[in-house]
């Protein structure tokens, strides 16, 4: 539990740091991993925020510049797997939350084509909504090599603030393992922000058997960030592509 505690106040107190100074150095990605965020992947009017939504051609220039800058793009498992070979160079981490209909219809055939490793990170009470992925759709991805599929709670609440912590990742996990046939090893925290992830919320997600959480946290995968596994940076999309001019 201290461990935790010491790793949690360690990147909020630095995060910023890294993240402005990532920005500032453009040859930080090369030495740098970076885990991206996207939610929604479509060319359609939406009144979501900007860190939501990435519209078709912004999200293949996203593929296209990591891939003219050599920049392998690897899964989060082979990540974990290998952290210390992957602090001695670039790569990067592409993950979805809570998943849209158009990840599946939209975002998937193209990581498909280009043979490119993703995760999704599914709120069970999401299934089969309207707009949300379907079990069968999902039951396609779970057939699917690339495809890593992960927890996002239930109900998608403010964790921190939540009666119902415990349900909320063992019935998640529960439901998907169910559905999958496989384990559930990966977490993202709904929101991912302090006021949305509270100590307790991360010691209970390392106390669930998951092997890792993502956050909100906007930062590379530095000597700092890499050893907080239950804590995990993330740059959405929106952040990523307003800065890229400068990582040219």
């Amino acid at each position: 539990m201290h461990k935790i505690y010491y790793y949690y106040y360690r990147i909020l107190s630095l995060s910023l740091y890294h993240f402005y100074h990532f920005w500032e150095n453009k040859q930080s990605i090369l030495k740098n991993g970076v885990i991206l965020m996207f939610h929604h992947i479509t060319d359609e009017d939406m009144d979501i925020s900007p860190s939501c939504k990435c519209t078709i051609s912004q999200f293949t220039s996203i593929l296209d510049w990591l891939e003219n800058k050599h920049i392998p793009i690897i899964s989060l498992d082979e990540y974990l797997a290998h952290t210390q070979r992957y602090k001695k160079g670039g790569f990067a981490i592409l993950t979805f939350d809570d998943i849209s209909e158009n990840v599946y219809e939209i975002a998937y055939p193209i990581l498909k084509k280009r043979k490119l490793p993703f995760t999704v990170y599914i709120a069970t009470n999401f299934l089969d909504k309207p707009g949300y992925i379907k079990k069968e759709q999902l039951l396609k991805l779970n057939q699917e090599s690339l495809c890593t599929i992960g927890s996002h709670s239930v109900t998608h609440c403010y964790l921190r603030h939540s009666k119902e912590l415990k349900k909320e990742l063992n019935e998640s996990k529960e439901i998907l393992e169910k559905l999958t046939g496989k384990k559930i090893s990966h977490f993202a925290y709904p929101y991912g922000t302090p006021f949305a992830v509270s100590l307790k919320t991360i010691y209970t997600v390392w106390k669930s058997s998951y092997c890792s959480a993502v956050s909100a946290i906007p930062s590379t995968l530095n000597k700092l960030t890499a050893n907080m596994k239950f804590y995990l940076p993330r740059i959405d999309n929106a952040e990523f592509l307003k800065n890229i001019t400068k990582l040219q």
